[in-house]
Formats: structure tokens, sequence, C-alpha cells
């Protein structure tokens, strides 16, 4: 092997670890738990300018098993309100007649509701709970996501999707 292959292959592997560096440093948590009484769990991660929804089994990797929704291909709504001792946060993917809605309502001190709700056709279909307390990047405001192809969603339609999670 010559320099030049030396070089060549040294240049190789510098930029294969500088793009697997580069991928994982665009995939960033923002909502993310175990779910109550399964071995799923639920999230939601910025994937470069979009963001994705991810449900399935703990261990399973996400073309493996559950499903995989993105901001790419899909409507995705984001809703922030925040009172005196309250804040509320949620994302709502839709997929054909389904929305899938991972959300975190902390009213009070200790009065905390999160998890994941499932809604066919409005109707509320499926809501677990997380198993312990929701870990989410809040340092994002859930109503200025149009980075992410993330449209805001309306107080009508908010409204009516937290009382039905509740």
């Amino acid at each position: 092997m010559g320099i030049m292959d030396k070089v060549n292959a040294a240049m190789a592997i510098v930029v294969i670890v500088l793009s697997i560096n580069i991928a994982q440093a665009k995939v960033k948590p923002l909502m993310a738990c175990r779910l109550t009484g399964t071995s799923n769990v639920v999230g939601t991660v910025i994937n470069g300018d979009f963001i994705d929804y991810l449900y399935g089994k703990d261990d399973a990797q996400v073309d493996e098993s559950g499903l995989h929704l993105s901001s790419h291909d899909t409507t995705v709504y984001g809703y922030q309100n925040e009172g005196i001792h309250s804040i509320t946060k949620y994302l709502r993917f839709t997929n054909g007649g389904y929305n899938y809605v991972v959300y975190s309502v902390l009213d009070g001190v200790d009065n905390t509701n999160q998890g994941i709700a499932v809604f066919k056709d409005n109707k509320r279909i499926m809501n677990k709970k997380c198993d312990g307390e929701m870990k989410f990047e809040t340092d994002m405001d859930f109503n200025n996501l149009v980075d992410y192809n993330v449209v805001p969603e309306t107080e009508d339609t908010a409204g009516d999707i937290l009382i039905s999670i509740q």
C-alpha cells in the first residue's frame, strides 16, 4: 500500500467518524417515557429538520416493530400553555384518521399527567400513562417549532384534546 493509499484510507475513516458524530448530534430527544403496565416506550425526537414520533418495545429497533411517524411526511401539531402553577405541552402526529398525542400536563405541585393518547376519527381509543416522570426538553417552545415543520395547535382543538386525556 502506497502513501496515497494510506492517506485515502485514513481520510475515509475520518469522514466516517465525522459522519457518525454529525448524525448522532442531529437526533435529540424531545419527550420520552416508558408506559405503565407495558414494555412499550413512546418518544419524540428532533431528527435533523424534523420531529419524529416513535412507539414500540423498549429493546426493538425503530424499523423492527412499533410505529414511526415524522413531520417530514405527516402533519404534526405542537401546543404549549404555561400558567402560574402549571405547564402543558404536547405534540400531535396525524396519520390518516388517527391522531397520536404525546403529552405532559403538570398542574399544581403534585399532579402530573403524562403519556400517549390515540384518537381515531376524533374519539379517544387509548390513553396510556407514563411509568414515572416523562423526560423532555424543557427549553423547547412547543408553540414555535415551525423550523421542524410543526404547526401550532389552535386553542379550540387543544382544549378538546386536553379534556379527552384527563
